[in-house]
C-alpha cells in the first residue's frame, strides 16, 4: 500500500484529498499546520523519518489569496513558502516523488493574462511575493526528475471559501436571491475538484 503524506490538509484542497484518497488502497497520512510546521527543518525530517512515504502531496502555502488583499501586511511570504517547500524536497529519498500544487499568478500578474499555456512561463518573474516563491519552485522543479508541478488556476468544489471564491458565492448568492457582481469581464477555465483527483 502507498504512503501519502499530505500537507495543507486544512485548506480546500488537501482537505478534499485527505478525505477522497484513504479508500482508494492509500495509506493516507494528512497534516495542516497545526500537526506539523513545515518551517520546523526537525519535526519536518522526523516525519519522513516515521511515515516514510512514497509520494508527498504538497498543498500548504502562506499568502496569494484575495480574502488577505494578496499578503499586504504578511512578513516574508517568499522565504516561508520556499522553506516549506525545501523542507519536504530535501527529505525526498530516492522512489520517493512529490506533488506541489503550482498557482497562475507564476506568470505574473501584472500582465493580462490571455490565453495562457505552458510556454508562456518564465517569460517574467512575477512581483509578487506568493507568485514569485512559486516561481522559484518551478524553476527548481524543472531541474528534478522526482517533483511534478500542478499549475491550478481556477478549482472550485466542496471545501471552498463561498466569502470570496467566484463560483460559490455565485452559487449562494443565486440561490438567496441576490445580485451576482463582476467586476470585469473575463474569459475563465475552472475545474471542478472532484475531476481534479484522477488527475493527482
Amino acid at each position: 500500500m502507498k504512503k501519502i503524506l499530505i500537507t495543507g490538509a486544512g485548506g480546500f484542497i488537501g482537505r478534499n484529498l485527505a478525505e477522497y484518497l484513504p479508500g482508494r488502497g492509500y495509506s493516507v497520512h494528512a497534516f495542516s499546520h497545526k500537526t506539523l510546521d513545515l518551517l520546523d527543518e526537525t519535526a519536518v525530517t522526523a516525519k519522513f523519518v516515521s511515515i516514510k512515504p512514497n509520494v508527498v502531496i504538497h498543498c500548504a502555502t502562506i499568502g496569494g489569496s484575495r480574502k488577505t488583499a494578496y499578503d499586504a501586511g504578511a512578513t516574508d511570504v517568499v522565504g516561508a513558502n520556499l522553506r516549506m517547500f525545501f523542507n519536504l524536497a530535501r527529505c525526498l529519498k530516492p522512489g520517493m516523488r512529490m506533488i506541489t500544487m503550482g498557482s497562475g499568478a507564476e506568470y505574473d500578474k501584472r500582465r493580462p493574462l490571455r490565453k495562457v499555456s505552458e510556454k508562456n512561463f518564465d517569460a517574467q518573474a512575477p512581483a509578487d511575493g506568493y507568485g514569485y516563491a512559486k516561481y522559484v519552485m518551478s524553476k527548481y522543479i524543472e531541474k528534478t526528475d522526482n517533483i511534478a508541478c500542478l499549475r491550478i488556476f481556477g478549482l472550485y468544489g466542496k471545501y471552498e471559501d463561498y466569502t470570496f471564491k467566484f463560483i460559490s458565492n455565485a452559487i449562494l448568492k443565486n440561490l438567496l436571491g441576490l445580485p451576482i457582481v463582476i467586476n470585469q469581464n473575463v474569459r475563465f477555465d475552472f475545474l471542478h475538484i472532484n475531476h481534479f483527483f484522477p488527475i493527482i
